[in-house]
Formats: C-alpha cells, sequence, structure tokens
C-alpha cells in the first residue's frame, strides 16, 4: 500500500475541499492517506476505514503555524511511522513536511509543492520589501530548487511567476477545482444589475480602485439600473467604509460565513474580480460554478479560462478600464442568461472535482 502525506485543512469549505476529496479518492483506490490538518484542529488522530485504504487524520503538535522544534521533532517521529512514498504540501505545512521527508528518505520521497500566492500579490500587499523579506524569498527559492521534485501551479501566470521570480523549471499546471454545489439554474430577472465583490480588503485585490470606478460610472449615468454589492474585509476596512459612505447605490455586508457566498453570489448577475496580481481567485471558480458571469481584471490566472463577451468581461486593471467594464456590464445585461450558461460550462469544463483527481492522481503512480 503506497502512503501519500498531505499537509493542508481538512475540510469542505472553500478551495481546502480538494484536498479533502483528493484524500478519499485516494484511499479509495488503495492509499494510505497521512492528512495533517491545519484547520480543523485534531487533538486525536481519527482513521476512516475503506475497502482499500484508509485515511489517517491528524494535526500538528502546535497549534499556531507549525515552524518550531516541536512540530519538527513530531514530523520526524510521523515520518518513520508511515514512510511515506509522497508528500503534498500547501503553504506554511508542506516546509516541514517536504523538507524532512525529503532529507529523511535520502530524496527517495516524491514531494510536491503548491504555488498559491504570486510575488506581485505579496510584494503588493507588503508595500515594502525589506531585507528581512528578501531573504524570505531567497529562502523559498532554495526550498523550491532543493526539495520539491514538482511545484503544482493552478494557472498560466503561477507558472511564469514560479519561472521568473524563483527561477523553477519543474512546475506542473493543475487548476484549483471547487465542490458543485449548484442544485438549480436560476434564471434571472430585468429589474436592474448587480455586481458584487467578493474578498479580502487588500491592496492587491484593487477593491479601492473599483470603488472609485463605480462612484464615476455612477455620476456620468445617474439613471443607470445597477448596484454594487461588498462583501469581505481586510485591512483596507476603513478606508472602504469612507469612500462608499451616503451611496445608496452600493451595499456593504461585511464578512460574510462561508455558508452565506452562495446565496450571496446567486443574488447578483455579475462578480467582479478587479485584482493587481491574483493566481486563480477561488471566488471566481465559485461564480462560475453557481452559473455567474465574470467582471475581471487581465492579470489574473483566472482569465486564462475565459473568454472576453462569453463568460463575462476582461479588462485592464486602471480605474477608468473598470468603470468601462461596470459600463460593458450593464450595456449587455440583455445576455446575461447565455453568459450565465456559458460560466456555468466553463466550470463544468475546468474545475470540477473529478477532473481535478484525473490530472493529478497520475503524480502518484
Amino acid at each position: 500500500m503506497k502512503t501519500i502525506i498531505i499537509a493542508h485543512n481538512f475540510d469542505t469549505n472553500s478551495f481546502a475541499a480538494m484536498s479533502h476529496g483528493l484524500a478519499h479518492h485516494l484511499s479509495d483506490n488503495g492509499f494510505r492517506v497521512v492528512f495533517i490538518s491545519h484547520f480543523p484542529y485534531f487533538e486525536i488522530p481519527q482513521i476512516i476505514k475503506k475497502n482499500q485504504g484508509e485515511i489517517i487524520v491528524c494535526s500538528w503538535p502546535t497549534k499556531k503555524r507549525p515552524t518550531n522544534f516541536i512540530d519538527f521533532w513530531w514530523f520526524v517521529k510521523l515520518y518513520y511511522k508511515y514512510k511515506p512514498d509522497f508528500v503534498l504540501g500547501h503553504f506554511v505545512g508542506s516546509n516541514i513536511s517536504i523538507l524532512l521527508s525529503k532529507i529523511l528518505s535520502f530524496g527517495k520521497t516524491q514531494t510536491f509543492e503548491y504555488y498559491h500566492t504570486v510575488s506581485g500579490a505579496i510584494i503588493t500587499d507588503l508595500k515594502k520589501v525589506d531585507r528581512k523579506q528578501k531573504m524570505l524569498f531567497l529562502r523559498k527559492k532554495m526550498f523550491y530548487n532543493f526539495f520539491c521534485d514538482k511545484v503544482i501551479c493552478p494557472s498560466e501566470i503561477a507558472k511564469s511567476d514560479l519561472e521568473s521570480f524563483f527561477r523553477y523549471s519543474k512546475e506542473i499546471i493543475i487548476p484549483n477545482p471547487i465542490t458543485d454545489r449548484l442544485i438549480d439554474f436560476f434564471v434571472f430577472k430585468n429589474d436592474g444589475v448587480i455586481v458584487s465583490f467578493l474578498g479580502r480588503f487588500e491592496p492587491t485585490k484593487g477593491i479601492l480602485e473599483m470603488i472609485l470606478a463605480f462612484k464615476n460610472f455612477k455620476i456620468k449615468n445617474p439613471l443607470a439600473n445597477i448596484k454594487l454589492q461588498i462583501a469581505g474585509s481586510g485591512s483596507l476596512n476603513v478606508e472602504v467604509l469612507n469612500l462608499i459612505q451616503d451611496q445608496s447605490d452600493i451595499v456593504f455586508f461585511g464578512a460574510l460565513q462561508y455558508g452565506d457566498i452562495d446565496r450571496y453570489l446567486l443574488q447578483s448577475h455579475y462578480t467582479i474580480i478587479p485584482s493587481k496580481f491574483d493566481n486563480l481567485p477561488t471566488v471566481g471558480l465559485e461564480s462560475l460554478m453557481l452559473g455567474r458571469p465574470i467582471l475581471i481584471a487581465n492579470n489574473t490566472g483566472l482569465t486564462h479560462f475565459l473568454e472576453h463577451d462569453v463568460t463575462g468581461f476582461i479588462f485592464n486593471f486602471a480605474i477608468d478600464s473598470i468603470e468601462n467594464a461596470f459600463n460593458t456590464a450593464f450595456l449587455n445585461f440583455i445576455k446575461i442568461d447565455q453568459l450565465s450558461k456559458n460560466a456555468r460550462e466553463c466550470f463544468l469544463k475546468n474545475f470540477t472535482m473529478n477532473r481535478y483527481f484525473k490530472t493529478i492522481t497520475p503524480l502518484f503512480q
């Protein structure tokens, strides 16, 4: 029985569901999956027996980021107990699991790391790259090149960024999937246009520029029956609230529970993603899954899977371009039903769980 360690969240919410689903898929096909879950946290390991394989779910001994000696020593014992053939890592949990597996196996364990956040997004949100951050980038470059057999990129933009910024060339593109939660396809009513933003209020997400663009559009088109919904939170909360005060055509929801996201997106006609830099934004996948066309800046990885005027509308990142996107969405509202069907078809073609399992499973042969 082959053994794989997966370091992620053993959760069915958001894109963590892809690792939860993969664990079940691999165990159903005879793998022993040791799943190190950061969230939810498991005080006592849980064993899920399958006909051919099994899943062992456990958590790092420290409930915060696994970075200290206790976590190192815990993983050493875990490694020798299960002797994994493969390690698949996400975010900080991959550092210890991949590094130690390569060292303790004398290079035999196959290691795969996910590249979730492009460098431009990190640098934009930091605003300033100091010496410490440069050292962290250098450490990550060494980690990729010396300890990772493959780095999995969810998009073409991630691939290009990984090659140029970290000088890494053994990458593979596998788009993130999400669970298909659509129950009944929604037919729109022509009672005005609603555009929704959902995400972190951080500089790289372009939220301030989006609000200014919408306000400019409404000044020029005061009779246009269009509203902007905003949901999320982050470091720019105060700036966002200041910009939208006394704006009756901008509705603020604040942070949403994950269970409320589908309802929020379903009550809108378009989802807008005005990011300056982004890999494969999960809200975009959720929108496509629900049959919601997307207004999206072209410097995001999702645009490579979309077609302008078919699954939504693509624009350059600039205030005037975002303003034009609102105008385009409003003028093309007559096509909203067809755009929605196209968006749903795009999801079924590219981002389902079954497609993900079929694409990633050959790595573990």
